[in-house]
């Protein structure tokens, strides 16, 4: 897909002189596109590639989801060690960040909460809670977060639990992509 230009077009048409295009309308036009453009230029697909654990240990304290994620596509942003995604770009953005998990608990009458970091901090609108009445029930749960990014900022999922318990997650993916506002008139 290439960028909308207007090198081709002819504004000198027969066409009565309200049905002419203006050079701004073509630049705006071509500014709004080219921009929701470079928006889709920007985001992660991470899913977890196989069942891993996660020790909670302290209850209340979030930990880093652990296992190994594919994170094809991913523009825009790095893995860290952390491990967390940071944002490389120079822009501040908002982003939209979805979350699917199904998790079990090692043991019963656990709630189980998912949710995100960013640099360090829980994001509060990020907190997804779910109640695993049995012992290595699987559950489900989803969530979305808006964060705004700036450059090196660094996104991390993270669990936490009302107890000292290992969390196992089935599976888990998540997408980072720009959160488009549209703009008043």
């Amino acid at each position: 897909m290439s960028k909308i230009t207007y090198a081709d077009k002819n504004k000198y048409s027969t066409v009565e002189a309200e049905r002419k295009y203006r050079d701004s309308d073509a630049n705006e036009v071509k500014a709004s596109v080219n921009a929701i453009y470079d928006d889709k230029m920007i985001g992660v697909f991470a899913a977890l590639s196989s069942a891993t654990a996660t020790t909670v240990t302290t209850s209340g304290t979030y930990y880093p989801i652990l296992g190994t994620f594919s994170n094809t596509p991913m523009q825009g942003f790095t893995l860290t060690a952390d491990p967390a995604i940071q944002y490389t770009e120079d822009d501040a953005r908002w982003m939209e960040i979805d979350f699917h998990a199904a998790v079990s608990s090692n043991a019963n009458n656990r709630s189980i909460t998912v949710g995100i970091k960013k640099n360090g901090t829980i994001e509060s609108t990020s907190k997804m809670v779910c109640f695993a009445k049995t012992l290595n029930e699987n559950v489900t749960l989803s969530g979305t977060a808006v964060v705004k990014l700036e450059k090196n900022d660094k996104i991390q999922l993270v669990c936490t639990a009302d107890a000292a318990v290992v969390l196992t997650f089935e599976t888990f993916t998540t997408t980072i992509k720009p959160f488009l506002i549209e703009t008043p008139a």
